[in-house]
């Protein structure tokens, strides 16, 4: 990596950038600092590696420890570490943190990591011959000579707020609409509205949920329309289905987008209303919303094995069964099995 200086407006935008970040996180769980700088040493690297963190696999960077020792004011990556990534104009563009730090001999990193760090085809041949050329060149410039035997420091991190977020966050949360539908995003003015379509038990049965109180559902819709998780690491998605027929809320539909671009899908539809096709007519327009906005790449849900409808419903969708969970919970006296369908969602689908 490669630590550069943002100036005048550009450091205004990591400024601004960074406060966003803070502004999707409860007080408690906000860091105190970061680092701002770019992977690489030209600004085209700068580019691609950037990119690589925001739209692809890279979850790991490796610097020459040898730097550090030259140029003691750069600081040595740590774990919980917060860093604000640049691309080669100097504008912020994701923000990650370091989960792990380790020093290895340049000859002792492995398959496993030289996939983790994403470049390439990911395979160890390559990160050898790419990070070799690129220390050689480090190594010259600070009068060392590459060696096998070479310190490196070998850093993985994730990725925990990327630029489409802070674009969602300053957006007005978006109302889709079906041909028969209306998805209002849930605020607790939905609160008396969404706990009569909840009142209904036999809505809970394959869920470890019972039919909430008022109290309850405002509580609910409060923490919905927050549209972040507690510990601000995943997007919330709450839309009331609303009939355009009928004017009533007949159906819930949610998401939860995690930071790598993975994101999960539920709904619940009004006895009244299911087997006409409202379910699908949401659930496609939410996919084209996650695939198209928040540039997800693949939708996962997690169903009751006793669930046949939500069964049919996911194949309908084109989700394949990925996994089989044995007991994967039990309540209402029952273990329940889950089966996992997944979606991988193509960008130049609408669907």
């Amino acid at each position: 990596m490669f630590c550069i200086e943002s100036k005048g407006s550009r450091m205004s935008s990591v400024v601004e950038f960074w406060n966003q970040f803070l502004e999707t996180m409860p007080n408690e769980f906000r860091p105190k600092s970061y680092l701002a700088w770019a992977f690489g040493n030209t600004p085209s690297m700068m580019d691609r590696l950037a990119d690589l963190v925001l739209n692809g696999p890279k979850r790991a960077t490796t610097s020459l420890a040898w730097i550090y020792e030259h140029f003691p004011d750069e600081k040595v990556p740590e774990v919980g570490q917060f860093s604000v990534v640049l691309n080669g104009s100097g504008e912020p563009v994701c923000i990650i943190e370091t989960t792990k730090v380790e020093t290895r001999k340049f000859k002792d990193v492995d398959e496993v990591y030289a996939h983790t760090e994403g470049e390439g085809d990911r395979s160890l041949k390559h990160w050898k011959s790419s990070h070799w050329d690129y220390f050689t060149k480090e190594c010259q410039s600070i009068g060392r000579t590459a060696a096998e035997d070479m310190p490196v420091i070998c850093e993985i991190f994730k990725l925990v707020f990327p630029k489409m977020d802070a674009e969602w966050h300053r957006a007005e949360k978006p109302t889709l609409e079906t041909a028969r539908l209306t998805l209002e995003p849930i605020t607790e003015a939905h609160a008396e509205e969404l706990c009569a379509l909840f009142a209904d038990p036999e809505l809970h049965q394959f869920v470890p949920l019972e039919p909430p109180t008022l109290q309850q559902q405002t509580e609910r819709c409060a923490r919905w329309a927050k549209g972040r998780s507690p510990d601000g690491s995943e997007i919330w998605l709450n839309w009331a289905g609303r009939n355009k027929d009928t004017g009533k809320i007949i159906a819930h539909f949610q998401s939860g987008v995690k930071s790598d671009g993975i994101a999960s899908i539920g709904y619940v539809v009004s006895r009244n209303y299911q087997n006409k096709g409202f379910a699908t007519e949401g659930l496609e327009v939410v996919f084209n919303f996650l695939r198209s906005v928040l540039n997800v790449r693949e939708i996962k849900a997690w169903s009751d094995s006793r669930n046949k409808a939500s069964h049919r419903l996911a194949q309908k969708l084109g989700m394949k069964e990925i996994e089989f969970i044995k007991d994967a919970d039990h309540f209402k006296g029952s273990s329940s099995d889950e089966f996992v369908f997944s979606k991988h969602l193509d960008k130049d689908s609408s669907k």
